[in-house]
């Protein structure tokens, strides 16, 4: 039962130390912050100057192909 106890109050400490953030700075200030990484990697998957596995896997082959007749 102890460790649960131990957990609990860890895990409450966060959330408050969150809690005194979010009221520091505001909740759109924090939220940004914490999603802006997840967003950019999102939006950065539908990037046009990004190679798609389909793309490296066909420049793969014929650089394969290449090399064997070459």
């Amino acid at each position: 039962m102890r460790t649960g106890h131990v957990f609990a109050a860890a895990l409450l400490d966060h959330y408050k130390q969150t809690l005194g953030e979010i009221q520091e700075i505001g909740y759109v200030t924090y939220a940004g912050r914490q999603f802006r990484p997840y967003i950019r990697a999102a939006a950065g998957q539908f990037s046009p100057s990004r190679r798609t596995v389909t793309q490296s896997v066909i420049e793969k082959l014929r650089s394969i192909r290449r090399s064997k007749s070459g």
